[in-house]
């Protein structure tokens, strides 16, 4: 028959446990949705949410391998669709962030889910009603003829438009919509004012400018009030140059 343990021995014991579950307990991941930006979402426009974190141990937000963010969405007709989180610090904001587009109408559910060291949480179950609109769609290859495109409910899209990689103002996007483009076509790079100056090249690998980002996400705003479609040219010849003319290769973050 075992000996009783002393009091004090059991007490010191007992602590020990209780501060062990105290400390897995604070380590738990979890997730949850701390603000929506409506919940009558009109087709093809977006859907924001914001997200509240905790427990989650963050080395790179950056990196899915260190915290993955995700949502399912579930359409009308049940079918699943996976949308990845963003961590946007812009004017910093701080802020966990997913965005969606339903492309069909009706009551739409979504659950959010984060991954970190093994460890998996997910959000209650939540829901958005999809409602009719103007817009047509996502660009896609004609399925009639792959030279020509068209939208995502079939409408065909025929682009009128412009590169302009650089110096693109407010101003000159008004022009542009005056003149009924609906097609603008800019790169990413270190110079030129606006959305181009700055940022990307003068991170390390595996981190993005916050300022850049968020300037780019302006950007796009501002041509979707104009009903001009974006097409963004992510490694223009500069970063592969190292002698020519605006060479940048040296700040090539893969080089």
């Amino acid at each position: 028959m075992m000996k009783p343990l002393p009091l004090r021995q059991l007490h010191a014991m007992t602590t020990v446990a209780f501060l062990c579950v105290t400390t897995a307990l604070a380590q738990t991941p979890s997730v949850q949705v701390s603000h929506v930006n409506t919940e009558t979402v009109k087709t093809y426009e977006k859907f924001e949410i914001h997200l509240a974190l905790s427990g989650v141990e963050i080395q790179n937000p950056y990196d899915p391998e260190d915290v993955d963010l995700y949502a399912q969405f579930k359409s009308p007709a049940g079918k699943t669709i996976r949308i990845n989180g963003f961590y946007d610090n812009y004017q910093d904001a701080d802020q966990w962030t997913l965005r969606f587009s339903p492309d069909v109408v009706g009551d739409w559910t979504y659950q959010v889910f984060v991954e970190d060291n093994g460890r998996t949480a997910k959000s209650v179950t939540a829901h958005f009603t999809a409602v009719d609109s103007k817009h047509h769609g996502w660009i896609l290859p004609s399925d009639k003829n792959p030279h020509y495109f068209k939208h995502h409910d079939g409408t065909s899209y025929f682009a009128v438009g412009v590169y302009s990689p650089w110096r693109n103002t407010l101003a000159r996007l008004d022009t542009f919509a005056e003149h009924n483009a609906n097609l603008l076509a800019i790169w990413d790079i270190g110079y030129g004012g606006m959305v181009n100056g700055a940022g990307v090249i003068e991170e390390e690998l595996g981190r993005y400018n916050q300022e850049k980002l968020g300037r780019l996400d302006t950007f796009i705003t501002e041509l979707e009030a104009r009903d001009i479609k974006l097409m963004y040219a992510i490694w223009p010849h500069d970063l592969f140059s190292a002698t020519v003319w605006a060479a940048q290769w040296d700040k090539n973050p893969y080089r």
